[in-house]
Formats: structure tokens, C-alpha cells, sequence
């Protein structure tokens, strides 16, 4: 596996109807401390009724987001409407992507353009 030489910190994207309860148990069972109230405050302007919570544990932040239907802006409430609550997105971040990519594909994971992005699909 290749060696990234930098921390991977993960971003990882939960959609669920009560991100405040959701929070309140990584913060009981974890240790999660939230973070970035500005930044959630930001992306709560989006929509009435949007409500957003980022978490911290050690290197991986939760954004907990309660969806609702945003004009354009419709990924997480579609991912709510067809699949629940859960996992929306895991974004792994550092300073050599390529390198981070290339560890992956070394354990037989396989990445495919989407739309705009590019998605680690599993092995």
C-alpha cells in the first residue's frame, strides 16, 4: 500500500431526521465534540428547516444533516427519501489525493466519475 506521508482526515456526511439527538449520541458513546458552529450556520441559510451539526472525533468530522428539498441542491434529501438515514458521503482528505487513491486501488477498491465527482466504489 502506498505510504500518504500526511494524516488522512475524514469528512463524513449523515443524513437524519434529528441531527441534534444524532449528535448527542456520538457525543454520549464517542467523545464527539462539535465544531464549526459558523460553518453549519452557513449552510443552514440554504433552506428553511435545514439543520446541520459538524462533530469531531480525533480526525474524522461528522456533518449531521437534517435534509429538506433545496432547488439544485437536492442530493441529501433524495438520499433521505430513498435510502434513510445514514451515511450520505465519506470524503477522505490530504495532501496527496492521488497517493490516498492509489491505496485504495491497492486494496481493490475502484473509483468511477459521477456526475461531477468522483466516487471510491467498493471492491
Amino acid at each position: 500500500m502506498a505510504n500518504t506521508q500526511s494524516p488522512v482526515v475524514l469528512h463524513v456526511e449523515i443524513v437524519h431526521p434529528n441531527p441534534d439527538a444524532a449528535a448527542g449520541v456520538i457525543h454520549a458513546d464517542l467523545g464527539a465534540e462539535q465544531v464549526e458552529p459558523q460553518t453549519a450556520a452557513q449552510i443552514e441559510k440554504l433552506a428553511e428547516g435545514l439543520r446541520v451539526i459538524l462533530m469531531r472525533v480525533g480526525g474524522v468530522v461528522f456533518q449531521i444533516v437534517r435534509p429538506v428539498p433545496i432547488p439544485g441542491l437536492n442530493a441529501w434529501y433524495e438520499h433521505y427519501q430513498e435510502h434513510g438515514a445514514g451515511v450520505h458521503t465519506v470524503s477522505p482528505m490530504s495532501r496527496d489525493a492521488e497517493a490516498v487513491q492509489q491505496a485504495e486501488r491497492d486494496l481493490g477498491a475502484r473509483w468511477e466519475t459521477v456526475g461531477q465527482h468522483l466516487e471510491l466504489v467498493a471492491a
